[in-house]
């Protein structure tokens, strides 16, 4: 019984001293690699505190029982679950470089491998996740290029997200805009540029999203509200996916350039000769205008003097004749319309054409046409119609209808013989 005491007593020692070097191992195992432990149908049962902390999480309960599909980008997937189905079957262990996505939508880039833990029985117990993180290298690895070929053209750097939002940038941009590097973080290219030109700006912002490089000078407004120009080429950087993950900004300060230019155009004497010139032109163009107006008051004079010569002898013919506008109001009516009519020219001048033709007498097709503004008029015909005349009575006439147009203007006079007087 002393043997077998002394046996159980050392059986006891070492299983505790395996148990201890397990726990330093374990240990060891959380300090140093993200560790995670799942079922079979991808439910998480165990997280260290590093893969807590990679993840972007507080504490075990905002993971424990979820699915391992949370933590997998879903471009990823489809080859992933292929994986995790012959795993859970007892496939072979998967080792290499594996991207995650963290609780706040970020790439988390590891070493990884996933090994079965087996039962006495060979099957499938659990699966467990150990991993190194290894994102910033891949960042660097995939940003190498871009980022050498922007620092070659110029001095200012500046990385934003294809939404404008500024993700990193040099020493250099924080100096000349005056803001802190924290006030940065919270800004947009938009926040930079002068309200004038943000409309342009969006509209190039928008073809460098898709993919288009783009070079050109940009002016900015600095935190104390000073004016800087930079020379700028906008490079898009595309991830794996070959999608935009943020765009390069490499400027050159051309601020002192630029207001030199400007204070040199003013000074020049070549606008001073181009004000002289102007001054002449506008000399010249005064001269010209005032020649111009009594050229005017020449043709409307030369202009009235025909139109009374030609109302004077209207006046005198033989014939009625009535002049209206566009609108049925009359314009002119001679002697000999006073007569044919028997009423005076003012109670006519004015008025409506309608007036002298009673609604009992819209009966042929030309006096309609005549005395409606809607209507296209008869002209160059001569019809015979009836007439009425203020006193009641009615007077057979040949008429014919002429038609004047000026500019926007149009006038319709009508020329009528009274046949009842040549038959006598």
């Amino acid at each position: 019984m002393r043997q077998n005491m002394e046996e159980l007593q050392a059986t006891q020692e070492e299983a505790a001293r395996q148990s201890e070097e397990f726990i330093t191992f374990t240990n060891a195992v959380n300090h140093t690699l993200i560790r995670a432990e799942y079922e079979n149908d991808g439910t998480l049962i165990y997280a260290n505190t590093k893969f807590l902390k990679k993840l972007g999480y507080e504490n075990n309960s905002e993971v424990e029982g979820k699915n391992i599909q949370m933590f997998i980008n879903e471009k990823d997937k489809s080859w992933f679950n292929k994986l995790w189905t012959s795993l859970a079957n007892g496939g072979k262990h998967f080792e290499g470089f594996m991207k995650h996505v963290t609780k706040q939508g970020r790439d988390l880039w590891t070493v990884s491998t996933y090994t079965c833990m087996r039962k006495d029985d060979g099957s499938v117990e659990k699966i467990l996740f150990l991993a190194i993180d290894t994102t910033e290298q891949r960042k660097i690895s995939l940003d190498h290029e871009a980022q050498i070929n922007a620092l070659n053209q110029s001095s200012i750097k500046v990385e934003f997200l294809p939404t404008g939002d500024l993700m990193e940038c040099n020493k250099n941009f924080v100096d000349l805009m005056e803001f802190s590097l924290y006030e940065l973080k919270e800004k947009t290219i938009f926040d930079f540029i002068d309200k004038s030109d943000l409309n342009k700006l969006r509209e190039t912002w928008d073809s460098v999203a898709q993919g288009e490089s783009w070079e050109g000078t940009l002016r900015h407004r600095t935190k104390e509200d000073k004016n800087l120009w930079f020379r700028v080429s906008l490079s898009p950087v595309r991830d794996m996916y070959d999608d935009i993950s943020k765009i390069i900004f490499i400027g050159h300060d051309e601020t002192k350039e630029k207001l030199m230019e400007m204070e040199t155009r003013k000074q020049t004497e070549l606008l001073k000769k181009q004000e002289e010139e102007l001054n002449k032109s506008r000399a010249e163009l005064r001269e010209q205008l005032k020649q111009n107006k009594i050229q005017a008051e020449k043709q409307i004079r030369e202009v009235e003097k025909a139109k009374l010569r030609n109302e004077r002898t209207l006046e005198g013919a033989a014939d009625a004749i009535i002049t209206i506008d566009q609108n049925g109001v009359v314009k002119f009516f001679n002697k000999a319309a006073e007569i044919l009519w028997s009423t005076e020219r003012d109670v006519v001048l004015g008025r409506n054409v309608k007036k002298l033709f009673p609604k009992a007498e819209y009966k042929d097709e030309f006096t309609k046409s005549f005395l409606d503004p809607k209507v296209d008029k008869i002209v160059g015909e001569r019809r015979e119609i009836t007439l009425t005349d203020s006193n009641g009575e009615d007077i057979p006439v040949i008429i014919i209808l002429s038609r004047a147009i000026l500019e926007d203007e149009v006038t319709y006079t009508a020329f009528i013989q009274n046949i009842s007087v040549d038959f006598f």
